[in-house]
């Protein structure tokens, strides 16, 4: 079935006005990008646990379209809160960080400035904000997801770990951990509480970093028993933790 990502604001709308018309640019995917046969059935969803699903009517007179039959589907987020803060990365790594991380069910991803970040490698993620944010709309739409995480920005990781909830398990990636982060988590009573976990850039994070998140409680664990390029770390450490709460 085909997806399009759409504001929250319509689907408002929808909920008084039921024929409501579909912006512009979910009008042209459907009907000129993936060329939409009559009566097949589409999906439009908002991000925030809301998608429609139904087939459209199109007018073509005014190029515009809206569902004649169609149903709402509201979900509620999956606890426990799942938590990425990655340290700034180059354009492509950390677009395929975003990428991969939506669609395995991160729902948040927050963006930090580390002491061996490359230079001005956080303040291009900054501008490229919205960029970030449709890479991981289209990763939910091509995945079936219905929450798209949100992306935020620390210029340091002290920044975040002042404003952390009380409560939160914080793992973050150490060369030197001595437990396997599978290992760390079967010694969990419980995984219901958010969980975070920090990845470094290319170079792992410094010593102050470690110190500052070992100070915190934070446990340093390592990924995997082989070493993991920093782009892929977090989505790898998810996936683990999505196994331990049997998530699919």
């Amino acid at each position: 079935m085909h997806r399009s990502f759409i504001d929250k604001e319509w689907i408002d709308i929808f909920i008084q006005n039921n024929h409501h018309h579909l912006p512009a640019e979910v009008v042209t995917r459907f009907f000129s990008v993936v060329r939409i046969k009559p009566d097949e059935m589409v999906a439009v969803f908002d991000g925030c646990g809301r998608q429609v699903m139904g087939t459209l009517v199109y007018e073509k007179a005014h190029k515009r379209a809206y569902f004649a039959k169609a149903s709402l589907e509201i979900c509620k987020p999956i606890k426990p809160e799942l938590i990425v803060v990655q340290a700034a990365l180059l354009d492509a790594k950390l677009a395929e960080t975003i990428q991969r991380g939506s669609e395995i069910g991160v729902d948040c991803f927050v963006i930090f400035q580390a002491e061996r970040s490359e230079p001005f490698s956080y303040k291009k993620a900054i501008a490229k904000h919205e960029r970030l944010l449709r890479v991981a709309q289209d990763a939910c739409r091509q995945s079936g997801r219905l929450f798209v995480p949100t992306i935020t920005f620390k210029d340091s990781l002290m920044a975040y770990v002042k404003e952390s909830a009380d409560g939160a398990l914080g793992v973050f990636g150490a060369v030197s951990g001595e437990k396997l982060l599978s290992e760390a988590l079967k010694e969990q009573d419980s995984l219901t509480s958010p969980i975070v976990v920090v990845v470094g850039p290319e170079g792992g994070l410094s010593a102050s970093e470690e110190q500052l998140l070992q100070k915190a409680h934070w446990q340093g664990v390592r990924w995997a028993p082989f070493t993991l390029r920093s782009e892929l770390a977090g989505v790898f450490a998810m996936a683990i933790i999505q196994g331990a709460l049997g998530r699919a």
